[in-house]
């Protein structure tokens, strides 16, 4: 018990010191950004084979 509580204030202090949340901030910002890159992604990806399928249609229309 006594190691288990001494660990937890060691993080809580490690946690509290301003460099330290400035780090985890950054990292957690970066992640954002390219999670955010990564959904944009396939949201354009989404489009362009909408896109494809219609131009397909488009053509085979104009074949006929």
């Amino acid at each position: 018990m006594h190691i288990e509580k001494a660990i937890y204030y060691h993080f809580r202090n490690l946690l509290s010191q301003p460099i330290v949340l400035n780090m985890i901030q950054k990292k957690l910002r970066s992640f954002r950004l390219l999670f955010s890159e990564i959904l944009m992604g396939r949201i354009i990806v989404k489009n362009m084979k909408k896109e494809i399928k219609l131009i397909n249609i488009l053509n085979d229309y104009q074949v006929r």
